[in-house]
């Protein structure tokens, strides 16, 4: 009942001359572009960090005897680090360009991992 009182009732909002565009050819030069693309990958692999520490850090902080307070410090953490970002982005990402920025927040995250890595491992040897 409501859509049909809305076609009639509300005007048309569509331009009288609107430009046609070939949507075939623009997903084609779209799945063909390596900019679209890399960023693409790019933003997958850091939704997926993301998903994978919030859904299995809370088990690998209960195995490694820690509290439900640390891992909320850890998610308080990663936001922080991704406001970083966004300041390191702002400040340093137009000097870098952007594959420099990129090479240097891959290199960040890999410095990360490795750091998670050691420090696990070392906490699993009780030492």
């Amino acid at each position: 009942m409501l859509l049909l009182l809305s076609v009639k009732s509300l005007p048309e909002t569509k331009p009288a001359h609107t430009q046609v565009i070939a949507i075939g050819e623009l997903a084609i030069k779209m799945l063909s572009d390596c900019g679209i693309i890399k960023n693409t990958l790019l933003v997958a692999a850091f939704n997926l960090m993301w998903f994978s520490y919030f859904s299995l850090a809370p088990f690998m902080f209960e195995a490694q005897g820690l509290s439900t307070l640390i891992f909320g410090m850890s998610g308080l953490l990663l936001g922080f680090g991704a406001l970083f970002g966004l300041f390191f982005y702002i400040l340093l990402g137009a000097g870098l360009g952007v594959v420099g920025l990129i090479n240097h927040l891959g290199g960040v995250i890999t410095l990360a991992a490795i750091l998670c890595t050691v420090l696990s491992m070392s906490r699993a040897r009780g030492e």
